[in-house]
């Protein structure tokens, strides 16, 4: 289970990364292509910062917990530690799923801000 869990984690940084390239991309050709507020792919660009903003608090989170579990694995009899890590854990644990939830909402917005013809071939 906890092997599925990361490999997801790391699916969805990679999500963000290969978001954040895209966005990146489409901001460079609509500047020049001109004005990048009359470019119909300003709704795209909208779009990819709030998947980019989801997919990065997700990824802020899991680093939290992979950073609580390395405090407790360096101080394994500080019982206040172990308490306050457990609960920070719980409380990121939560934010993640959160994010999650948001995810298919905020990649449906994204697709669907796609310029028209822009999923033509050829």
């Amino acid at each position: 289970m906890l092997r599925s869990a990361e490999s997801a984690n790391e699916a969805l940084h990679e999500a963000r990364i290969r978001t954040r390239r895209a966005r990146f991309t489409i901001e460079s050709v609509a500047a020049q292509l001109g004005d990048p507020d009359e470019v119909p792919a300003r709704a795209l660009v909208r779009a990819l910062v709030e998947l980019q903003d989801v997919l990065g608090r997700h990824q802020d989170t899991v680093v939290a917990v992979r950073e609580t579990i390395a405090a407790l694995n360096n101080h394994p009899a500080d019982d206040a530690l172990a308490y306050a890590a457990g609960r920070m854990a719980e409380r990121e644990l939560a934010a993640a799923r959160e994010e999650r939830q948001r995810l298919p909402r905020t990649w449906a917005a994204a697709r669907s801000a796609r310029p028209r013809g822009w999923n033509k071939k050829g």
